[in-house]
């Protein structure tokens, strides 16, 4: 899951895209003379690729491989962070970096602007344009160094630099190819919104019961400046939260599906949004002392009803703040079977301390490793067994080889002595009652049925362990999928159109709060929502998605199956609440 997390926060410096349209002619004609190499002479020309990108890395590269795989051996988490992988793990922490402002890709070889930032330095700036290419760079008056063929990271770093640097680019502009320019920017910090908290109001439709307002906010890493303290997840969830209750929400959804973890210090403080001053989460290390953190607030800042939806790849601080809400009987919890189950503690050291040979001090890098293991406030580890949800909704990735369960050598499953805490409700949940309902709905609804159906066969295939070398066979299996696939997109269409046409108003109304919108005085709808307010950035279009719906869009009532049933979930608990007797069980006191 860290890994995952990783990835997704070097996006922004050096993902590539698929090629643009205008290029597709040269990949039809590039696969027709790979249909005609011999078995024998693809073999070699992938063995040619592979000798190359090896004889590519420098002496620093071939370090970083070293010391990985030595730090690889102590348990799944501990890791080498070059000098590279550790900027790329502060931008992920503060969403922030220092540089241009523009993502980068490679086509034939050549860096390509792909993507530009909002108000960044080189939006600002405005001679660098979408689908540019760029042919070299150079540091202030210093000569151009070709990039041509250079690695896509080594180039994103030679862009990167100090604030009010500068930094000049060989450009070919995508408006005349044949040309060149040269473009100066003035490096300066670049705000990466895409990642940050967001949130929804959703009105629902008359036809599936009483209207209800819906808070729904979007959390995809606990992110902190750790150094200067100006980005914080608690500050910005709290206030998109005061706007969703300004709306007076009937309740709300904290959706963790995706959220690989981050700063456990935000963990705390947002648990303290939803509960009073208590114990939030407890921690073991080597010695066997146990130490816990708690929340300090007086009273909760939302108190209303609520959902935690997770999935397979909630991990770390995401199942620190599930476990301890579901703990304290604040929240529901809904989702995959479990979460990841990374229940362990990572500090980070630096290289340079401990292992002084390093040539270039500056570029010894560093070593998060893991010293402790995460416990519930109720005495059971996150580890490996991760946060199992009150309510479970069928998913694919249950059957998927994803988790710590996974992972070699991972640490056990244990328990320790539980704190002393007091539920936030003393009426038990509804649980029972809950699940029937959910039940009855996930057998009414087709595409949960395709999901079940879609992991037995995907189970099938894993507990086989076999693949057929039979050309015609594996041709056989591709087209009964995409068969499959479109009998499955063709009988959701006619769904949704019966649907839209029974109930004109037909679906969920959507206002999407970021940011940078949430103090203004109207809400912005669905309609008027587009992707560079969702991410801050200009994005190249692509031949597949440029006149993509908005998710969710094609399925009935215009929402995705997981959040429609969610929704339904928070209807039947509002219901079922007040229903409730006014007496706890003493056995559920703590």
């Amino acid at each position: 899951a860290e890994k995952a997390a990783k990835k997704a926060a070097e996006t922004p410096a050096n993902s590539a895209a698929k090629k643009p349209e205008g290029e597709a002619k040269t990949e039809i004609a590039k696969n027709d003379k790979e249909k005609e190499l011999t078995p024998q002479q693809r073999v070699m020309k992938d063995y040619d690729r592979l000798i190359e990108s090896i004889n590519e890395n420098d002496q620093e590269t071939v370090v970083d491989y070293f010391l990985s795989c030595l730090s690889s051996a102590y348990d799944p988490h501990t890791e080498y962070m070059s000098v590279q992988e550790t900027d790329s793990f502060n931008i992920q922490m503060k969403h922030k970096l220092v540089g241009i402002g523009a993502l980068l890709g490679v086509v034939d070889d050549v860096a390509q602007i792909q993507g530009i930032v909002v108000g960044g330095p080189a939006d600002k700036q405005g001679d660098l344009t979408l689908n540019d290419k760029i042919t070299g760079v150079a540091q202030g008056d210093a000569d151009f160094v070709d990039t041509k063929y250079m690695k896509l990271q080594k180039i994103v770093d030679m862009i990167r630099g100090k604030e009010g640097s500068i930094v000049r680019m060989r450009v070919n502009p995508a408006a005349d190819p044949t040309t060149t320019k040269i473009v100066t920017i003035t490096r300066g910090p670049v705000e990466l919104k895409e990642k940050l908290a967001n949130a929804e109001l959703l009105l629902t439709p008359a036809e599936l019961g009483k209207p209800l307002k819906v808070g729904w906010i979007n959390l995809s890493s606990f992110y902190a400046d750790m150094e200067d303290g100006t980005v914080s997840t608690t500050d910005d969830v709290q206030r998109l939260l005061a706007r969703l209750m300004k709306e007076s929400i009937d309740g709300l959804v904290l959706d963790l599906r995706g959220n690989g973890g981050g700063s456990l210090e935000e963990a705390i403080r947002l648990t303290g949004l939803f509960v009073p001053s208590g114990p939030v989460v407890q921690a073991k290390d080597w010695r066997g002392t146990i130490s816990f953190r708690e929340c300090e607030n007086e009273k909760a800042f939302y108190s209303g009803p609520m959902i935690v939806l997770t999935d397979k790849t909630s991990a770390s601080a995401s199942e620190i703040l599930a476990a301890a809400l579901q703990d304290y009987h604040r929240a529901l919890i809904v989702g995959d079977k479990s979460t990841f189950g990374k229940g362990t503690v990572q500090t980070i050291l630096s290289v340079e301390r401990f292992m002084p040979f390093f040539a270039k001090k500056d570029r010894a890098g560093n070593l998060k490793v893991t010293i402790q293991k995460f416990y519930r406030i109720a005495g059971g580890s996150t580890q490996l067994k991760g946060v199992e949800p009150e309510l479970v909704l069928p998913s694919i990735r249950d059957v998927l080889d994803i988790g710590e369960g996974s992972a070699e050598n991972p640490l056990p499953y244990d328990t320790i002595p539980a704190q002393k805490y007091n539920l936030f409700t003393q009426n038990p949940l509804p649980i029972e009652e809950l699940r029937k309902r959910m039940d009855e709905r996930i057998k009414a609804n087709p595409e949960f049925q395709n999901i079940i159906e879609e992991s037995k066969r995907l189970k099938e295939r894993i507990d086989k362990n076999t693949l057929s070398l039979n050309l015609a066979e594996r041709e056989k299996d591709s087209k009964e999928a995409k068969q499959r696939r479109e009998n499955q997109e063709n009988e959701r269409e006619a769904r949704a159109k019966e649907i839209a046409a029974k109930f004109k108003d037909g679906g969920f109304k959507t206002y999407h709060l970021t940011l940078d919108n949430v103090d203004k005085a109207d809400l912005v709808p669905e309609s008027a929502f587009s992707r560079e307010q969702s991410t801050g950035m200009r994005m190249a279009k692509k031949s597949d998605d440029e006149d993509a719906e908005p998710e969710g869009s094609q399925f009935p009532y215009g929402i995705e199956p997981v959040k429609l049933e969610t929704v339904n979930i928070l209807r039947d608990f509002l219901e079922l609440s007040t229903k409730n007797p006014t007496t706890a069980k003493a056995e559920e006191k703590k």
